[in-house]
């Protein structure tokens, strides 16, 4: 073979090949949408913490390492996020209007078939927001639980659904307090309703049991009752609910 076809038939070879962002990846996603949370909340000090930290979506994504070697963590979660936010806006961004709904959605689109789990909490913020933990059995939090059931059914979920295609699997959240009972309940009506399996967080509280033990697990599970007064997740709390998590995704092959 003379060197003339010997090199057309080298460059013919080398255009048959991916390059760049074309080339095919053997990565998946599990993408973590929602409030502080999700983000995870770490506190240096009495009034000061740090965010993102370790939250329930990191311990979760090393539960699921083990059957998924090459999946990848992104997290969406913005401490003080509400249902209006995650659709219309991002505090946490450095792009104020690139919102997490809309990050995901991007994502997604251009990730086809890559994203394997997408997990959310969120709506506490939006009683704290609206409502300043007032009248949440009256006008204010019937009022917000409204708005929060129109932003799930109408635009967060099927929106998720729909850019995230066939096999990908969903989960929500709920959240620990007292207070949030009727948001909880509503939040696990909805979520099973569009085929998201649902960690109620309050299992592992044990919220709506005995409350010496609430209290006793409120203090095991979040940096309440320490010199932080910090009533988020701590580590051994968010793996708890990791682990609830993992539980309601599994059984895995």
């Amino acid at each position: 073979m003379s060197t003339k076809i010997f090199f057309l038939s080298f460059v013919a070879l080398l255009l048959c090949l991916p390059f760049g962002s074309t080339a095919p990846s053997d990565h998946t996603y599990y993408l973590s949408l929602g409030d502080s949370f999700a983000a995870g909340v770490e506190p240096i000090s009495p009034n000061k913490s740090i965010s993102p930290a370790f939250s329930y979506a990191n311990a979760l994504y090393d539960l699921l390492k083990k059957n998924y070697s090459n999946l990848k963590l992104i997290k969406y979660g913005c401490s003080g996020e509400t249902s209006d936010g995650l659709i219309n806006y991002n505090k946490c961004s450095k792009n104020p209007k690139y919102s997490q709904l809309n990050q995901a959605i991007d994502f997604m689109n251009s990730h086809r078939g890559m994203v394997k789990f997408v997990t959310i909490n969120i709506g506490v913020n939006d009683l704290h927001k609206y409502c300043h933990d007032k009248d949440l059995d009256g006008k204010c939090g019937s009022k917000v639980l409204k708005n929060l059931s129109n932003n799930l059914i109408d635009v967060i979920i099927p929106k998720l659904k729909e850019a995230g295609g066939e096999g990908v699997q969903y989960a929500g959240s709920t959240y620990f307090h007292r207070f949030t009972n009727d948001l909880n309940d509503l939040s696990v009506k909805i979520y099973r309703e569009n085929g998201f399996r649902v960690a109620d967080i309050r299992s592992v509280f044990g919220t709506n049991g005995d409350p010496s033990e609430f209290k006793r697990r409120v203090c095991l599970y979040t940096n309440s009752c320490n010199k932080y007064n910090n009533s988020h997740p701590n580590v051994p709390g968010s793996r708890e609910i990791g682990n609830l998590y993992h539980k309601e995704l599994g059984p895995f092959n």
